[in-house]
């Protein structure tokens, strides 16, 4: 399974594959938007594909072991209500980033407020919109809560291995703290599930959202989104009482996703699941 899959072997294929494309392109130059789409292909798809697909084959075990529909419907409700606080929280807790360090190093505060830049090109904006929402939450998950988690925590322990992979998830984003507390709680949502579909899902999503409003609404919601260093104090209120109400909701989410008790019950789900697979 998971945890016969080496975390370096994929993380060395995948700096492989980019640097030479990186170096490949200053042999023969593509325009900014095709390197970046390329890029983006080969990194969250052409390597996991191929590295999941051998290991699978290898193992001789199916995806379907790792992501599945059936009992859906006893997870469905947390992920949609995931979705919608992890979106406040991480919005909020972008203001309050901005509202500490802006005193203290103004010139980071002014790279996070930087616009992330999108092709304005319609065909390969589609494309990285599509890449964003789609590949790169598939891809992360299997790496991430998939590899990553179950390799740490075999290794050190379960806590162990939600924080490593989840401070590791955060350092691969710019968003280092608020990437590192999605880490958290996708990596706490897979175990209690056992089902990959289950942060995958709460992934794509969130992704979804901001990919979409950056692209074709990127002042909304009106209320607390932060555009410039005049919004930082204007929206103090909005902002501090959507991060505390955000903060303690999933607080709680966290700790019902912790219960061992709620973990034992759904490994004999899961074992039940993989044996009328055949697995």
């Amino acid at each position: 399974m998971f945890q016969k899959m080496k975390f370096r072997y994929i993380v060395g294929i995948t700096l492989t594959v980019y640097l030479s494309m990186v170096y490949a392109t200053t042999v023969f130059p593509l325009s900014e938007d095709l390197e970046a789409v390329l890029l983006s292909v080969a990194v969250y798809g052409i390597v996991p594909f191929w590295f999941f697909t051998y290991q699978f084959r290898l193992q001789n075990v199916s995806v379907s072991t790792f992501v599945f529909t059936d009992g859906a419907e006893r997870w469905i409700a947390s992920v949609i209500g995931l979705i919608v606080l992890s979106i406040a929280f991480t919005l909020s807790l972008f203001w309050l980033q901005l509202y500490v360090f802006l005193p203290v190093s103004p010139d980071w505060a002014a790279y996070l407020l930087e616009p992330i830049a999108l092709p304005e090109d319609p065909i390969y904006l589609a494309i990285t919109i599509g890449l964003l929402i789609f590949l790169e939450p598939v891809a992360e998950e299997f790496i991430f809560r998939g590899v990553l988690l179950s390799r740490m925590t075999m290794k050190t322990s379960r806590w162990g291995g939600i924080l490593i992979s989840s401070l590791l998830f955060g350092l691969a984003h710019d968003d280092i703290i608020g990437s590192f507390l999605f880490g958290i709680i996708a990596a706490l949502l897979y175990l209690k599930t056992r089902n990959l579909l289950a942060p995958i899902l709460l992934h794509i999503f969130y992704n979804a959202f901001f990919a979409l409003t950056m692209a074709y609404a990127p002042a909304w919601p009106e209320a607390i989104r932060i555009q410039e260093a005049a919004d930082i104090a204007e929206k103090v209120m909005p902002n501090a009482i959507v991060l505390a109400v955000s903060t303690l909701l999933l607080g709680l989410f966290a700790f019902w996703l912790a219960k061992e008790e709620v973990w034992k019950k759904n490994r004999s789900v899961v074992f039940m699941n993989k044996k009328s697979q055949g697995h």
